[in-house]
């Protein structure tokens, strides 16, 4: 009975990747992620149709099995380049596959050949190297695209890769079940827990893929020696128009010392109209604009924008715009006339959700929206103890109207 529960498992989570696999190879839409999803969907589907076929009896063709077992190793590198193109977009090529699983395939070769079990014990030891090699590599190149993606972008609510986080630990649960399933005699169960756990992860991994907004390839180049504390980013004089860099000012010449550059006072054409936008419901009614779509408004480039923003404001793109956002709810809640919910708040000062509202309203003045409200109506109000820290609040819909 087991082991037709397991082989429906089985038979169906194989259904479910390969039916992804199809969808996000005839749907990409010319973007690279999908496509590198769909081809490592289909080696994820390859690997449990391997298992459909031994599924029966495998002690007639032990030594083939075992040789399948060593390659499914393979699909460690295959998977971790989808986790690499989604954190550095236009990383994955031939180059990065051949690397990803050149070690994996040359040991399943040498095993095959030679028949070893000593390589067969070496493979998983790579293995386990490889993944947390892996993981030491997402865990930097996530925070590095978390900075670029608040540099360039005022709204990365479809570029946030928060769940990746989960995915990754997910994944290695899947690696240490696999180890139990095919190396040592389990029980069914354990083998059901993993089929279906693979299909589980994946599905959700492909619906995040579906709805997320790759970081452009251009942004990447742009931020890299910002995000590495290079000088490069000072380098923004030869970097202008030849008219915007006579405008900058007489003292500024390209070429200078970049030591000199730092102690200039330099002044940029477009700091006034930046700041009016900063004192106006700019950016609340532009809540989707990016770096580029800014600095072509305001006549100038990406990468003098960035720094004048990184270097001079000390701010990135994301708290530029949010803190203009944030003063218009301020001033909006200052309104004697005031009466709005949250959700009409939020969506009045630009922000794609009340979540985000309340995040950044909290970040930005170290209470819920609500408990500045009555701050303002009377300072000596202390908001109920029973308020959550997200800002709601037991109180009925007739208070809620000043939310």
């Amino acid at each position: 009975m087991g082991t037709l529960f397991s082989a429906f498992v089985l038979g169906s989570s194989f259904t479910v990747i390969l039916v992804m696999a199809l969808f996000f190879w005839y749907n990409n839409k010319n973007m690279r992620i999908r496509k590198i999803l769909s081809s490592v969907l289909f080696c994820n589907a390859l690997l449990l149709l391997k298992d459909v076929v031994f599924m029966g009896n495998v002690t007639d063709c032990h030594d083939w099995y075992v040789s399948m077992l060593i390659l499914n190793n393979i699909i460690i590198g295959i998977d971790f380049l989808y986790v690499y193109e989604l954190l550095k977009t236009g990383v994955v090529s031939k180059r990065t596959v051949f690397l990803s699983t050149f070690m994996f395939v040359l040991l399943a070769l040498l095993y095959i050949i030679f028949r070893d079990v000593r390589i067969f014990e070496f493979s998983h030891i790579f293995s386990v190297i490889f993944i947390v090699v892996a993981i030491s590599n997402i865990i930097y190149f996530g925070r590095r695209y978390k900075v670029l993606v608040k540099k360039n972008y005022s709204d990365p609510s479809r570029m946030d890769v928060a769940w990746l986080w989960s995915s990754v630990v997910f994944f290695i649960l899947i690696f240490f079940l696999w180890r139990l399933v095919y190396y040592h005699d389990t029980h069914g169960i354990i083998k059901s827990v993993y089929y279906f756990v693979t299909a589980v992860i994946w599905s959700f991994i492909a619906y995040r893929t579906w709805y997320h907004v790759p970081l452009l390839k251009e942004d990447i180049e742009a931020g890299d020696s910002l995000y590495d504390g290079g000088d490069a980013g000072l380098d923004v004089v030869s970097d202008l128009p030849e008219g915007e860099a006579n405008a900058i000012g007489d003292e500024v010449v390209v070429g200078t010392d970049m030591a000199q550059i730092k102690n200039l006072r330099v002044s940029y054409p477009f700091e006034k109209t930046l700041e009016e936008m900063r004192n106006s419901e700019f950016f609340c009614e532009n809540p989707k604009i990016s770096l580029v779509e800014l600095s072509e408004m305001l006549g100038t480039n990406r990468t003098t924008l960035s720094y004048y923003i990184n270097s001079v404001l000390k701010l990135t793109f994301y708290d530029l715009t949010n803190d203009a956002r944030i003063r218009h709810a301020e001033a909006l809640m200052s309104d004697p006339d005031y009466d709005m919910t949250q959700e009409e708040l939020a969506a009045k000062c630009g922000f794609n959700s009340l979540s985000t509202f309340r995040r950044v309203f909290i970040d930005k003045k170290g209470c819920t929206p609500k408990k500045y409200y009555h701050s303002l109506r009377n300072p000596s109000i202390v908001a109920s103890a029973d308020e959550s820290a997200d800002g709601s609040s037991p109180e009925k819909r007739g208070n809620d109207s000043h939310e």
